[in-house]
């Protein structure tokens, strides 16, 4: 009997340190999607804030997204995201993915955008990427995969609340 106790506990080692490994993997995990956050390489950012802005003029819909690790107000902020996305409509950010594109802004699509990431005072423009969008009245849900200008990968995701601000301009 003594036999088979050990071997059940030599088995259950392993098997317990598996176990053990894939929870603490998957805890730690869920935790970074729940966090607000920028990577880039080894290096992660928390980003605190977001600002939508709407900057349309005309019949031209342009957005301006800022997502800042740190500091609400962006001009003191060292490290940030800062998209300029063209939608479909003037009143607000439609919900969608939005494809990088170099562009001036007058030849921008709907649903194109494109922007640089700010860290640690040094900007690096975006040369291509995806960004998924939702926003629900305040309610910010944005994904986002880039590669740099320098050839550095910048992912991120910020869920929660962002401040809109009213810039748009209308010409009659």
């Amino acid at each position: 009997m003594e036999t088979n106790i050990n071997e059940i506990k030599n088995m259950k080692s392993p098997l317990f340190s598996l176990a053990l490994f894939c929870v603490i993997s998957l805890s730690s995990f869920n935790k970074d999607i729940l966090k607000n956050f920028l990577t880039i390489g080894n290096n992660k950012f928390s980003l605190n804030s977001a600002i939508i802005a709407n900057e349309s003029y005309g019949i031209k819909p342009k957005f301006e997204v800022d997502l800042i690790n740190q500091y609400e107000d962006l001009t003191k902020a060292k490290t940030y995201v800062y998209f300029s996305l063209t939608s479909n409509n003037t009143s607000n950010l439609s919900n969608g993915v939005y494809q990088f594109s170099s562009a001036n802004l007058n030849q921008r699509l709907p649903f194109q955008f494109n922007g640089s990431v700010k860290v640690n005072n040094h900007v690096v423009e975006i040369a291509e990427g995806t960004i998924s969008i939702e926003n629900r009245s305040g309610d910010l849900d944005i994904q986002f995969i880039l590669k740099l200008q320098n050839g550095d990968i910048a992912k991120g995701i910020y869920r929660g609340k962002a401040l809109e601000v009213n810039r748009s301009r209308s010409y009659k």
